[in-house]
């Protein structure tokens, strides 16, 4: 069975000092009241100090205890210094209106402590990373969850702050929801980022957090496998499983992106699209197992040959189309010898480039190039434009 504790930042105070300091508080007052003989000084009503102190840090027993001493202490000093000054209902009402004030002030104080009790206990037990992060950044408190999940010990997360364990590219984000949690009482937020486990990897969590007095509550579960599914889901959608490319869907969009760059800057943008020659035929002789190693080493190959700007994907196929941001038309002939010089021995290529008009749309520039392909296949030497 797994047992969890609240952990919280060792303080410098604690409850061991209010006795002491209520002692302190009796034994001033009571020699200000027995130096004093004037029965219409009411030094005595002090006593409800030490009484609420105790009462409010320590709760009903230990502000009945006060109010017996108060008590006491005013018996002491009205049969020492003015007998006969009160009436036996006069001390009953001050021992009434004393224990009185104690009681409500504790129960009331109990009452609280019950609530946080609960609250510590759903804090302690929950299997989420539970915190609550000082101005300043620092960890006020954690659950186990943190120890568990991460593989801190409580030392090192307490010598921490909240940042100190944020991804660096995360971090910006981060400190934005933390000062604007932190600038308003009762504004709640939810955010992810990637927090450092103690043996170095990241993990994804998902905050919601509250501030109060700027303090700030937060919980977080780790949504780390959901995170890689995503991500798996993503390359599933946007990469060609066989040769890592872009794949058509994942093109197109770039396409899209550099054209309306091309349109903001006046820059050059050219398309061009290429097909393996004898691929069928290579598939029909040798098996696609054979196909399919060509197609992983030429798109090796063009990877090498192409600039870094050059977005390269395969469209299906034997079918890969490139975007040559900044290439115009007089630089077709550079772009179809760097392609077909990087083929691997005894394969050739069909290649057709076309640059983009200032008019047309992704799918209509990839469409010319296209049809400058199918040109340039049907006759030597290749053409473009």
């Amino acid at each position: 069975m797994r047992r969890r504790r609240l952990r919280a930042r060792p303080s410098a105070g604690g409850r061991a000092v209010t006795p002491v300091l209520a002692a302190l508080m009796f034994a001033a007052i009571a020699a200000w009241r027995f130096s004093d003989d004037d029965v219409l000084d009411a030094i005595g009503i002090l006593y409800l100090v030490p009484i609420v102190l105790l009462a409010v840090r320590l709760g009903t027993a230990a502000g009945l205890a006060g109010a017996a001493v108060g008590v006491t202490l005013t018996i002491v000093w009205a049969k020492g210094h003015a007998p006969g000054h009160l009436e036996p209902t006069g001390y009953v009402v001050r021992a009434i209106v004393l224990f009185g004030i104690a009681a409500i002030i504790g129960r009331e104080v109990n009452a609280r402590r019950r609530v946080e009790r609960q609250a510590e206990r759903w804090f302690s037990m929950s299997d989420e990373l539970c915190c609550v992060v000082e101005r300043d950044g620092a960890f006020a408190r954690i659950n186990d969850a943190w120890i568990q999940h991460l593989g801190y010990t409580e030392s090192e997360l307490f010598s921490s702050r909240f940042l100190d364990l944020c991804h660096p590219d995360d971090v910006e984000r981060t400190r934005a929801e933390l000062a604007a949690l932190s600038g308003e009482s009762n504004l709640t937020a939810t955010f992810e980022g990637r927090w450092r486990a103690k043996g170095g990897s990241w993990h994804w969590l998902l905050w919601s957090a509250c501030s109060d007095d700027g303090s700030i509550y937060a919980a977080a579960h780790d949504i780390t496998e959901r995170k890689q599914l995503e991500q798996t889901l993503e390359a599933l959608a946007t990469e060609d499983p066989l040769t890592g490319l872009p794949n058509l869907r994942a093109w197109n969009k770039r396409c899209i992106e550099e054209i309306a760059r091309a349109r903001r800057s006046g820059e050059a943008l050219s398309v061009a699209m290429l097909d393996l020659d004898g691929l069928k035929e290579r598939n029909d002789a040798q098996g696609h197992a054979s196909g399919d190693r060509l197609l992983k080493e030429v798109a090796g190959c063009w990877r090498t040959a192409l600039r870094d700007v050059d977005y390269l994907g395969r469209l299906g196929g034997d079918e890969f189309a490139v975007i040559l941001p900044g290439c115009g038309s007089d630089d077709h002939g550079a772009v179809i010898e760097r392609l077909s010089g990087a083929m691997p021995a005894g394969q050739s290529v069909s290649v057709g480039v076309a640059t983009w008009n200032g008019e047309e749309s992704a799918q209509e520039v990839l469409k010319r190039a296209d049809d400058l392909l199918y040109e340039a296949k049907a006759a030597r030497p290749l053409k473009s434009g």
